[in-house]
């Protein structure tokens, strides 16, 4: 429990200093906080709220053990901001160096430095490996997003020392449209 606890924590302090820290010119506009928190009804917190600031995750996401697209939503005082995890789970590790993610329409490239992505061994409820990248959502990723929501299949691949490719999930799919709906119409 408390290796999850600190989990949390690290998740909740990448997420806010990845999106305090954004880039104003590629910074996406969310909505206001009191509806950011109405529309995030299906996640749930991460922590209690620290120094104004709430962590939100999906509930079906974020501690699954398969592989997906999880969304993360941070509301401040400053506003609200999201970042996107990229979650292989396997056997072995590939040492994720691509992620490809391909619609009914686009193919899209998930640009991220080495930096970037990390690995664990769990062995709860089973011996497994998670190799993870966290995504601050940009103009680029935003629009991939509205693609994946609108999309009647998509498909996730990871390449590096071998590959891995998965559909995403009915439920991964309403996750990513409820943070869709997160940010104003542009």
């Amino acid at each position: 429990m408390l290796r999850h606890k600190l989990k949390t924590k690290v998740i909740i302090f990448i997420l806010l200093s990845l999106i305090l820290a954004g880039c104003s010119d590629s910074k996406m506009t969310m909505k206001d906080n009191d509806t950011l928190r109405d529309i995030l009804s299906d996640y749930t917190e991460l922590t209690d709220e620290y120094k104004g600031v709430t962590a939100y995750a999906h509930k079906k996401l974020w501690r699954s053990y398969d592989s997906c697209i999880s969304p993360f939503v941070v509301i401040s005082p400053h506003g609200g901001g999201a970042s996107l995890e990229f979650r292989y789970v396997g056997t072995d590790f590939i040492d994720i160096k691509n992620i490809i993610v391909e619609t009914d329409s686009h193919k899209y490239r998930v640009n991220f430095k080495k930096d970037d992505l990390t690995q664990e061994v769990e062995s709860y409820p089973i011996s497994h490996v998670k190799e993870t990248v966290f995504c601050d959502i940009n103009k680029k990723h935003y629009k991939m997003l509205v693609d994946i929501a609108n999309s009647s299949r998509t498909r996730v691949t990871y390449t590096g020392n071998d590959t891995y490719s998965y559909t995403l999930s009915d439920i991964n799919k309403e996750a990513i449209k409820t943070l869709v709906s997160c940010y104003e119409e542009k």
